[in-house]
């Protein structure tokens, strides 16, 4: 899922350095239908969406240029070093936040 670009506009005028706009995909439908279903809360309390709720939801096209991440077609580490790898082009020199691996 992908935060919805109206409120990544309210946040990159909020931004003092330059970032980074990332959508991130999966573009293999049954695998992203496979994730979605396999998927277990990590929060206590929170409902997860069904596969019916994904297909469903509310997505807005992006308007602007970003780094578009398939996790189809590659894996964790990959998607990160792509990520970092556009960095100094956004004029960014170092990241500022640890990058973790998602709980499996």
């Amino acid at each position: 899922m992908t935060v919805r670009p109206v409120t990544c506009g309210v946040r990159r005028g909020t931004r003092r350095r330059a970032a980074l706009d990332v959508e991130i995909v999966c573009s293999d439908a049954a695998e992203h239908k496979r994730r979605v279903e396999l998927r277990e809360p990590d929060i206590a309390g929170h409902a997860l969406p069904t596969w019916q709720d994904v297909v469903e939801r509310d997505y807005h096209d992006w308007d602007r240029d970003r780094l578009v991440v398939d996790t189809a077609a590659s894996d964790f580490t990959a998607g990160v070093r792509a990520i970092v790898g556009h960095l100094p082009a956004q004029g960014m020199t170092h990241v500022s936040e640890v990058i973790t691996r998602p709980r499996s």
